[in-house]
């Protein structure tokens, strides 16, 4: 398919982008919010030169739709290190962006964002490009995976705990080898091995649920759950926000949607809240 037509059909929806050569090599990797719109705009005009390379070498273009611009995020860094791509010379300064990070060599290692890599007790993941969307994203891990980020255990548990954010190691709500689980697969997920994880977990919930721990097995149960509802958005997005077009009967298809509460307090004071 001729590069134009590749273009063309592209979904103008979240995702990562893949330039290859003529060898099948990536030499750039990209992250979009419309995939579409982000690529046309690399072969549209030349303002720079590596731009003028790009569009010189690239000969086929490799997506992958994605829930949101937060996850492409996470999935730009993993192949960037993966691949290697020539031009993705953004990343060569380590200094300048943020890493998530987990801490070693404590009994209940801490998952957080800092810039550089200059703690040597921990490890790291990145860089990021963007701190915003990196922060979007470990919020969505931690859906999944619960762990703690406070810099020292406190003495009481903290609001993370009855949001379910946090298994509240600080008051041994979690014992340290369950902890360590949930960290490795926090680190699974980063370094974009889904696949071994979904498997890891699947073994894990069947042992549990052989040996009766059905609670146990329920909460992997959940977190498969989770991992698959992510797979789900990244293709269902672009279907759901087609299907809405068209029922709403617009003009293009909606990116950007505002919810309005218009609860009254005692039949006056009405709220309205944005979203």
């Amino acid at each position: 398919m001729a590069l134009k037509e590749i273009i063309k059909n592209l979904p103008d929806s979240p995702g990562i982008y893949i330039l290859k050569d003529r060898e099948g090599k990536a030499i750039y990797i990209g992250k979009a919010s419309s995939l579409r719109k982000r690529v046309t705009s690399h072969f549209s005009k030349v303002d720079s030169p590596k731009e003028d390379t790009l569009q010189r070498k690239t000969v086929d273009i490799e997506y992958i739709p994605l829930a949101n611009t937060a996850e492409a995020l996470l999935w730009e860094a993993v192949l960037i290190k993966e691949k290697q791509p020539l031009y993705n010379v953004k990343y060569r300064d380590d200094k300048s962006y943020p890493f998530l990070k987990i801490s070693i060599g404590e009994k209940f290692p801490r998952v957080f964002i800092g810039r550089g890599k200059e703690e040597k007790d921990c490890l790291h993941f990145g860089p990021y490009s963007n701190i915003r969307l990196l922060r979007e994203a470990l919020k969505m891990v931690r859906r999944i995976f619960p762990f703690r980020s406070c810099r020292v255990l406190p003495k009481k548990s903290c609001l993370y705990y009855p949001l379910r954010l946090c298994p509240a190691p600080c008051i041994g709500k979690i014992a340290e080898e369950d902890y360590k689980e949930i960290i490795h697969n926090i680190g699974l997920l980063l370094e974009g091995k889904r696949e071994e994880l979904e498997k890891e977990l699947g073994e894990k919930m069947r042992e549990e649920a052989e040996k009766e721990n059905f609670e146990k097995a329920a909460k992997i149960r959940d977190q498969l759950k989770g991992l698959a509802q992510l797979k789900t958005l990244r293709f269902g997005t672009e279907t759901f926000l087609q299907e809405l077009k068209n029922i709403l009967k617009l003009e293009k298809v909606p990116y950007h949607i505002e919810a309005f509460d218009l609860s009254h307090l005692s039949g006056c004071f009405a709220l309205t809240i944005s979203t």
